[in-house]
């Protein structure tokens, strides 16, 4: 049963929603739920999207039927949120939430109601976040539901809580994050009360567990507006909840590292965009203030510094390790007319993340200094053209097998060898046998004193 309507709004649904196998699925466990004399309507992100031309990614269902009444229609089903009221539906090879309508008791522990008890459409609306994911959509009649000024604010641009914005947010600290993450997706702006009550709310963000924060900053972060989404957090004195006390920001980095995200591309991995995010924040000085000190330009205390950040909001292992291992690096491109150009070539042909060059690239547009990698990408260009990059069919001419046999110890001495070897085949001096037959006297004769000839100490 609707209650106080504010909007109804007729919706035609026309491909490509139409053809859309997973509405497709979800109307069919609506009409299903229908036909058994209950009510049901589609409700949240997938009603705004549609209403926005968007192609949802998930539907998620409301109805009047209890767990019990539709786990009985739904012989294919789980009850792991059944305590809550919901019943995941499996239909056509998809999953769906299908919740009874409920209203909620207090949020004890800022993510969960301590209490439910099942309602109408209305209360189940009245619970829910912001605005704009407070519609519902009923297929029989296909339109769009409004009990709580979501069409409105869609018109207007506006991210509004439903109801008091400090009680929601009390309810779920989470929303705050969320409320920047729509803001940034939909070029939207934070209605006043809201933004305010967000503010108040952002040390509530300590409560929160911080896997439920990476799951958000993820989403956010891998999305097309994420320097959007990063100015707001930074004008919202977020980033320290977010990212912890310990990762300085000034306005100067601010700037900086809304400069970095500019200058990715769209489809940058997460690894890309993280190291691009900390970089400033984890320094203890940036490559300009330090790159004529450097000799050989790793690190590892920003790089570590960049792990503990991010093990702390339990990202996966692959990118806390790549995101450590690019920030290791940040200062090459700045040191670079002090390294060789073997060396440059082995840290691109040993780059497991893919993203060195173009973290590079970001770092230096941040600083007003889009042509200093220049070279770099040129070395990059070479060896990928040659074969010689990570995965190319090209293959050193040289091993521990071929040292070995030449009597070179299995010890230190060989690894710093095979580095040389590696260094000297990137810049195309040590390619044929014949090449490697005079490196390998050379070294062999000099080992002792010097293992990498040409270099008064050897790069690892």
């Amino acid at each position: 049963m609707v209650g106080h309507l504010v909007e109804q709004l007729p919706l035609v649904i026309s491909p490509p929603l139409s053809s859309s196998h997973e509405f497709a699925a979800a109307a069919d466990v609506i009409r299903t739920l229908h036909a058994a004399g209950y009510d049901a309507y589609l409700i949240g992100g997938c009603v705004r999207d549609m209403v926005l031309g968007l192609i949802p990614k998930d539907f998620d269902i409301v109805t009047s039927a209890k767990p019990e009444e539709t786990q009985a229609l739904f012989p294919r089903s789980l009850r792991l949120g059944a305590q809550f009221g919901v019943i995941t539906v499996l239909a056509n090879g998809l999953s769906f939430d299908v919740a009874t309508f409920r209203r909620e008791g207090n949020y004890e522990d800022g993510r969960r109601p301590s209490w439910v008890e099942y309602a109408d459409l209305e209360a189940d609306v009245r619970r829910r976040d912001f605005t704009i994911n407070g519609m519902a959509f009923d297929l029989s009649r296909s339109s769009v539901i409004d009990l709580c000024g979501g069409l409105t604010d869609l018109r207007k641009g506006i991210i509004r809580t439903i109801g008091d914005p400090a009680e929601r947010f009390g309810e779920d600290a989470l929303r705050v994050i969320r409320a920047v993450r729509f803001a940034a997706r939909f070029g939207f702006s934070l209605e006043e009360t809201t933004r305010l009550a967000l503010m108040s709310a952002a040390p509530s963000l300590g409560r929160i567990a911080r896997e439920r924060i990476w799951q958000e900053l993820e989403f956010m972060m891998t999305a097309e507006h994420r320097e959007v989404a990063f100015r707001l957090l930074a004008e919202l004195g977020l980033l320290p909840h977010v990212f912890g006390p310990d990762v300085v920001r000034s306005s100067e980095t601010i700037v900086r590292t809304s400069a970095r995200l500019e200058a990715l591309a769209s489809d940058a991995s997460i690894v890309l965009v993280l190291a691009c995010v900390l970089a400033d924040g984890v320094a203890r000085a940036a490559p300009n203030e330090s790159a004529d000190r450097v000799v050989e330009p790793y690190d590892e205390e920003a790089a570590s510094r960049a792990e503990a950040v991010l093990a702390s909001l339990r990202a996966p292992r692959s990118v806390v390790d790549g995101v450590g291992a690019l920030i290791a690096r940040r200062m090459v491109w700045a040191a670079q007319n002090s390294l060789r150009e073997g060396r440059i070539a082995q840290l691109v042909r040993n780059d497991r993340t893919g993203a060195l060059v173009s973290f590079w690239a970001a770092d230096a547009a941040s600083f007003g200094l889009a042509d200093a990698v220049s070279r770099i990408r040129d070395i990059a260009d070479r060896i990928i053209a040659e074969g010689k990059a990570h995965g190319g069919k090209s293959s050193m001419p040289v091993n521990g097998t071929v040292l070995a046999e030449a009597g070179v110890p299995r010890d230190a001495t060989m690894g710093e060898l095979l580095a040389e070897a590696e260094r000297l085949w990137l810049e195309g001096k040590l390619e044929t046998e014949a090449d490697v037959r005079r490196w390998l006297a050379d070294a062999v004769r000099s080992a002792d004193a010097s293992p990498c000839p040409g270099n008064s100490k050897p790069q690892a």
